[in-house]
């Protein structure tokens, strides 16, 4: 079973010069991202798996995918835990 990420529903946000900031629905502080985290969250505008979010991150910085992948999964972990983006489960 591969997870599909995507944003979570109705998650205020706004795009700033650095990156983007993200209101969580519970209230908690405003989430800032920059950098290749700006990036996955722009990305996932259209939902997609570790591996497919993780190549379309490593385009645009030049990185290898499997790389990328290590050092984003851990991003959408966080993001999930404060109910900003969902993971689904999807068979492939």
């Amino acid at each position: 079973m591969t997870t599909v990420w995507s944003r979570a529903p109705g998650v205020p946000w706004r795009r700033v010069v650095d990156g983007a900031v993200l209101l969580p629905p519970a209230g908690d502080e405003p989430l800032v991202v920059t950098g290749p985290g700006a990036v996955v969250w722009e990305l996932l505008a259209t939902p997609g798996d570790l591996a497919s979010l993780a190549e379309r991150v490593s385009s645009r910085f030049g990185v290898s995918a499997e790389r990328v992948a290590d050092d984003i999964a851990p991003f959408l972990e966080a993001l999930a835990e404060r109910s900003l983006v969902t993971g689904s489960g999807a068979t492939g």
